[in-house]
């Protein structure tokens, strides 16, 4: 069984539990069951953003079910495919000129002016997987996500942080 949570953050900026369930796959039906589910137990009826990672199947499911949702991929783990996409000489001297131009552009224009340089610079244009998430780059970089609202939340780590806590609960370890 997949756990799923569905966590957020409220005004104050804390963490809260949504909803969590156990599904027995991941695919895009299940996931639009969960989510027709949260929004039956929302006041405002759907979220204002959600933050997931680039799962195809979920993509669908929030496309289908939360169509007025702005729906942003998860930037952590995003960047972690660094290290696995580019070479380790290129992962060394080049990632944190991608972490500035990502987490430093305030304007779309400057955050392309920025990967194009980086991308002629290092002759990485035959890189399928910066192709593809520079084709993405409005559901994930700051310049392009920042006109909705979002708790200061870039991605779904808070989430991961309270997996322990959810796993404490799942072995009866939160009484102790």
């Amino acid at each position: 069984m997949i756990f799923a949570p569905l966590i957020g953050v409220y005004n104050h900026g804390q963490i809260v539990i949504f909803a969590c369930a156990f599904l027995s796959d991941e695919r895009t039906e299940s996931f639009v069951w969960l989510f027709e589910l949260l929004k039956k137990s929302m006041p405002a009826k759907t979220p204002k953003m959600i933050i997931t990672d680039q799962d195809p199947t979920m993509t669908k499911a929030v496309a289908q079910s939360l169509p007025n949702t702005f729906h942003r991929y998860c930037s952590w783990h995003i960047l972690e495919k660094f290290s696995i996409y580019l070479n380790t000489i290129t992962y060394r001297d080049f990632y944190k000129d991608f972490k500035y131009c990502i987490w430093e552009s305030e304007r779309p224009e400057e955050f392309e002016r920025k990967w194009a340089s980086i991308i002629k610079n290092e002759n990485l244009h035959d890189n399928e997987w910066l192709k593809s998430i520079f084709e993405l780059r409005s559901r994930w970089v700051p310049a392009y996500v920042n006109h909705v609202f979002s708790v200061g939340m870039s991605s779904s780590q808070r989430v991961e942080s309270s997996h322990a806590f959810s796993r404490a609960i799942g072995n009866g370890e939160a009484n102790d």
